[in-house]
């Protein structure tokens, strides 16, 4: 299964409504990020709809509320993958919503503020000592989040101060300056994500074609 990121017309947390869902003629992607094929040919629609599921969301209010909401999935007919599409508002594969993966990074590796208030800001109060999810987005910045930038940020993660180094490219690269406002980080995050695809853990942006990992 392959996932895009795209703006969507209506807010994610409408999504939890099956009426607010966007249409299929909608949301259908203009051609396979896979294959390439287009989703009309001569013989006529090569991407159609393949219907819905609904995925958990965490953090869309700034807490562990959780909401389920509904997805709307494509089959390609010529490469036979199925394709789903969700708002740039989340990030593939994880449960919390982008915002809260990046602010709590953002207050965690640039502001240095405490795991246990950053988990309260951004998860909400709970029992339990520490954030293992903080502590793994932390590790996987670039790889595999935002991998698709990995290139042009400096590569792999490596130690604390080179997460910060990372992180700060990668807010100037998207309007957020040097000095990392949380003022704006809700548009970063979208800006982050939007307009990629994603097989797994390996993502990239569509307009750059598939990988070389893809291709081979």
């Amino acid at each position: 299964m392959v996932v895009i990121v795209r703006p969507f017309p209506v807010p994610v947390e409408s999504l939890s409504e099956p009426s607010c869902l966007p249409s299929v003629e909608e949301l259908r992607p203009t051609s396979c990020p896979l294959c390439q094929e287009p989703s009309r040919a001569e013989d006529g629609l090569q991407i159609v709809g393949h219907g819905t599921y609904q995925r958990q969301v965490l953090g869309l209010f700034g807490g562990c509320q959780e909401v389920l909401v509904r997805i709307r999935r494509f089959f390609c007919r010529a490469c036979r993958h199925t394709i789903s599409v969700l708002p740039d508002d989340l990030y593939p594969g994880r449960w919390y919503a982008g915002l809260t993966i990046l602010m709590s990074l953002v207050l965690s590796i640039l502001h240095d503020v405490a795991d246990t208030e950053v988990c309260h800001r951004c998860r909400g109060p709970v029992e339990t000592q520490g954030w293992k999810t903080l502590e793994r987005w932390r590790r996987q910045i670039l790889s595999p989040l935002w991998s698709w930038m990995a290139q042009q940020l400096g590569g792999p993660p490596g130690d604390r101060d080179q997460r910060g180094v990372r992180l700060r490219r990668l807010l100037s690269q998207h309007s957020a300056g040097a000095d990392s406002s949380l003022e704006n980080l809700d548009q970063v995050a979208r800006r982050l994500v939007v307009s990629t695809a994603h097989v797994g853990c390996l993502g990239w942006e569509i307009r750059r074609g598939l990988p070389g990992t893809l291709l081979a």
